[in-house]
């Protein structure tokens, strides 16, 4: 029942393609039903409902003060966290410029400009410029190491950036989703200072080839990988206990 009731209003939000105000999951948003992930929220279809909430109860398990949203699309993440913890500063990693309109719209229409700080790059290991390839029918999905399988139609050129060189942070409690298509590696190694000088706990989007090596990466820091749920590992550096385990 619940397939062909998203099936009938699909169909009835892709009549009207026009972006529109809506209130999901507890927040506001302005969705486009052009784009296949906000379509799926227009018609409250779950996504990453686990993840979500996983990452939402180890950070607030582990008082969390920093999150660093990387990948921050239309602001799923950054909005659902921040709004569940008023107390957690939120750093939103948006390049593509369409994308970050609706990361800015929804971030307004929650009231949350001064938890949440957007930043108009992408993250590396180096500081440069780039061409990202883009899917206007999927952002979500927009990507620096373009995956063969994918229709991208477009491409814009971004600015790079290492987090290390720009965040200086130590013994502080961060949290980290990175989701950023296949680029994993570029990005984490740029971060690799600020994963060994603080308390972290990682939500990261993983590739199968890229699976080892990430994995590797972190234990080569005395991280620990605590849950993996589907294409998503996480990692954390210091010991913690859950009551209750999502997987």
């Amino acid at each position: 029942m619940k397939k062909l009731l998203w099936s009938l209003k699909k169909r009835v939000y892709l009549l009207n393609k026009t972006p529109r105000r809506s209130e999901r999951l507890g927040a506001k948003w302005i969705l486009d039903p052009s784009d296949w992930l906000q379509l799926r929220l227009l018609i409250n279809k779950p996504f990453e409902k686990d993840q979500l909430a996983y990452f939402e109860m180890v950070c607030e398990k582990l008082k969390v003060t920093k999150f660093f949203d990387c990948g921050a699309n239309f602001g799923l993440y950054s909005i659902l966290v921040s709004k569940k913890f008023p107390h957690i500063s939120t750093y939103a990693f948006e390049p593509v410029s369409h994308t970050r309109e609706y990361l800015k719209n929804n971030i307004f229409l929650n009231s949350l400009q001064k938890q949440i700080t957007i930043y108009p790059y992408a993250l590396s290991d180096k500081s440069m410029r780039a061409e990202i390839m883009i899917d206007q029918h999927a952002l979500g999905i927009s990507s620096l190491s373009p995956d063969e399988k994918r229709n991208y139609n477009q491409k814009e050129e971004i600015e790079l950036k290492m987090f290390d060189q720009e965040f200086n942070l130590k013994n502080d409690t961060l949290a980290f989703k990175i989701d950023v298509e296949g680029h994993e590696m570029s990005t984490i190694a740029g971060m690799k200072n600020t994963f060994a000088n603080n308390n972290c706990f990682i939500q990261i989007e993983t590739r199968p080839d890229n699976y080892t090596a990430v994995k590797n990466f972190f234990e080569s820091l005395g991280y620990s990988k605590v849950n993996e749920i589907t294409e998503d590992l996480y990692f954390c550096n210091y010991s913690f206990h859950l009551t209750s385990r999502i997987s």
